[in-house]
């Protein structure tokens, strides 16, 4: 609690607590709060209080959204992707036996789907990275 924390003689910055009001609803506070000395010697403490509910119940509707999308992306986007590549690649191994404009429009569907294959990795890495688990690329690079 902020309050037992700057009685404690520590300076407390941005605490974001979860409190009831009055009719028992759940509210987020974001307090301040820092002791109150005489000489050397705390004789009590300050809080300030501002209420941040609204704020803290968009984040978390944000993040929920947030999440559902990073779920959509990695379900509904890839399953698909993968079975285009898939065929495409089926398609691929028969090449000689399409006619070439055919050859050549599989092509073009092929470099789409990788490219939109890469777009979806893309926004799942930039998801990890918001959530702090930075993907690792392990694959050898060659040096210029």
């Amino acid at each position: 609690m902020p309050l037992a924390r700057a009685r404690a003689g520590e300076f407390v910055r941005d605490a974001v607590v979860a409190a009831r009001d009055h009719d028992d609803a759940l509210i987020y506070l974001r307090c301040n709060g820092a002791p109150l000395l005489d000489g050397d010697r705390i004789t009590g403490a300050v809080v300030i209080a501002h209420d941040v509910t609204a704020e803290t119940l968009a984040a978390q509707r944000a993040e929920a959204l947030r999440q559902r999308l990073v779920a959509t992306i990695n379900h509904e986007f890839r399953t698909p992707l993968a079975a285009l590549l898939g065929h495409a690649e089926l398609i691929r191994d028969h090449a000689s036996d399409l006619d070439p404009e055919l050859a050549k429009w599989l092509q073009a569907v092929e470099r789409s789907a990788w490219k939109l294959r890469d777009l979806v990795l893309e926004a799942s890495e930039l998801v990890s990275c918001e959530e702090g688990d930075l993907p690792v690329d392990r694959r050898p690079r060659h040096s210029a």
